[in-house]
């Protein structure tokens, strides 16, 4: 670990782009860093420059399952105007 990948990316959730690099200039990441989820890490190890891949995980390989008790619900005034 400790290796540096540099890459595109795009996060896709329920068909909808929630982010994508493609715009811009592709992210560097440092592997075992912690800057990315370990569970994708592994994903990652071997690919080669150029190489192209796609991924499609499940909950429990991402972010977690749905749990509609973490939602929140906030007031539009406890936000900066400016945002």
């Amino acid at each position: 670990m400790g290796d540096k990948i540099t890459m595109h990316y795009r996060l896709v959730c329920s068909g909808e782009e929630v982010v994508s690099t493609f715009s811009a200039a592709p992210e560097t990441f440092t592997l075992g860093s912690g800057e990315i989820d370990p569970r994708l890490e592994v994903y990652l190890l071997g690919l080669k420059t150029g190489d192209h891949t796609t991924l499609s995980l499940g909950p429990g390989q991402a972010f977690g399952a749905h749990n509609s008790g973490l939602r929140q619900r906030l007031a539009r005034s406890k936000f900066d105007p400016a945002l």
